[in-house]
Order: C-alpha cells, then structure tokens, then sequence
C-alpha cells in the first residue's frame, strides 16, 4: 500500500515537472496557441510581460482525418489592432502548431 502511494506520488511529481519545463518552453519562445472550448482555438503571445489573446474559430470533425477544421480569418478588421499588424507572422504560427492531416484550414 505504502509502496502504490509513493509510486503514484512520483508520477504525479513528474508530471507536474513535465508540464513545468513545457509551459516554460512557451513563456520563452514568446506564443502559444491552445485549444479555447470545444472547436475553436486561442492564440497568445506575450508582450511586455502579460499574455494578450485572440479567439481563432474552428470545427471538430466527428470521424475520420482531418479532426479539425480551422477558419483562419480572410479580414482581420474585427480583430485588436496588434493582432491586425502581426496577422501574417500569427498566421504562419497557427500553421506550424497545427499542421496536416490532423488540422486543415478553410
């Protein structure tokens, strides 16, 4: 018993690290995009020390490949104007993070 809870304590432990070293990696590299509710997604990045955010929608696919559809925006007139400015480097970003087959872009 005393063997299970320590085996399990240690796991927990490197999991925590696992996911420190992780987010870690994302704070330094300065972005990151993560899954926001069901089908959409959120891109950050950082600046000046705080995380600044827009929504990017998409649609998860019941079956099959591709599992994700994202709609990358065509007018970024409705996005903050950080956003507008950096649309193309924020663009090329989401298409490395979420690459084929898994993702496609419509």
């Amino acid at each position: 018993m005393i063997l299970g809870i320590k085996i399990l304590s240690a796991i927990v432990f490197l999991l925590f690290i696992v996911r420190s070293i992780i987010m870690q990696k994302k704070i330094k590299r300065g972005w990151r995009i993560t899954r926001f509710g069901r089908d959409s997604h959120k891109y950050s990045e950082r600046f000046e020390g705080k995380w600044r955010s827009i929504e990017i929608d998409g649609e998860m696919y019941a079956r099959g490949t591709p599992k994700h559809a994202i709609y990358l925006p065509t007018d970024w007139s409705n996005y903050p104007i950080w956003a507008q400015e950096r649309a193309s480097i924020i663009e090329s970003r989401i298409r490395e993070e979420l690459k084929s087959p898994t993702y496609i872009y419509l």
